[in-house]
């Protein structure tokens, strides 16, 4: 079931930096990743578009 509209975009504040990036790239054609050091702990944001078809 695709919950995501075409040309949508999911994003995800995490406190876990760069755990998720390989396994959002298995899903999403773009995958970027925008580190925060100030942030106590160090956090970092996703951005995620072009949902792949499922294969």
């Amino acid at each position: 079931k695709q919950v995501l509209a075409p040309g949508g975009s999911y994003n995800q504040i995490t406190e876990m930096p760069w755990v998720y990036l390989r396994f959002y790239r298995k899903f999403f054609d773009r995958v970027q990743f925008a580190f925060e050091p100030r942030n106590f702990p160090p956090a970092g944001a996703y951005f995620c578009q072009g949902v792949k078809d499922p294969a």
